[in-house]
């Protein structure tokens, strides 16, 4: 893990044709690039990548241009990205303030 990794972790699980990304801690400039990376990699024609930003503790605009760049790759691919991101988590009020619910929807529940 890198030193700008080291105040977040991506972890991983597999559901049938679905990929769930669990990101916890701070999601900023210092990391944002690296973790799209790494979700990129995720992306499967017809499979669901559901990406869970309910235990981020610091989401800014690097987290929200990771979110529209990884949606177009998504689309791209011929994959689904959605988020997860419950009612109340630091995460969700930045995603809904940039209107990114008309690119990826925003579930509270996985």
């Amino acid at each position: 893990m890198s030193d700008d990794l080291a105040s977040l972790t991506l972890d991983f699980d597999a559901a049938p044709r679905s990929v769930i990304a669990r990101i916890q801690g701070e999601l900023d400039l210092s990391n944002a690039e690296e973790i799209k990376t790494s979700l990129s990699r995720t992306l499967v024609r017809g499979w669901r990548l559901v990406l869970d930003v309910s235990q981020v503790t610091f989401f800014d605009s690097s987290g929200v241009a990771l979110v529209y760049r990884l949606a177009r790759a998504a689309r791209d691919e011929g994959a689904v990205l959605e988020l997860l991101a419950p009612e109340g988590c630091v995460a969700r009020r930045v995603l809904v303030l940039s209107g990114i619910e008309g690119v990826v929807p925003i579930r509270d529940l996985p």
